[in-house]
């Protein structure tokens, strides 16, 4: 809907739109190791009705996003200097 807004179109109707027996993981990272309250509260809220909805959730880790993780000071910094040169 926010891209649809962004773009000036019309969203599309998800209305008829089923998360029954749909699978869905959640990518265990760092990302959640220091999430703030509210921002938890609000993913939580979230999951639990899409599992309503019925879809089938899991958590899952992938090792590469692990080792990518590890790696993201040293790329990112490159990355910003390439952009920002500063």
């Amino acid at each position: 809907m926010l891209l649809a807004a962004l773009e000036g179109q019309i969203p599309a109707d998800l209305t008829a739109g089923s998360l029954f027996g749909k699978r869905l993981g959640i990518l265990q990272t760092v990302a959640f190791d220091e999430l703030r309250e509210a921002p938890a509260l609000g993913f939580e809220t979230a999951l639990a009705k899409v599992i309503k909805a019925g879809a089938m959730v899991e958590d899952i880790e992938i090792e590469a996003v692990a080792k990518a993780m590890s790696l993201s000071p040293i790329l990112f910094a490159a990355e910003a200097y390439g952009t920002w040169k500063r």
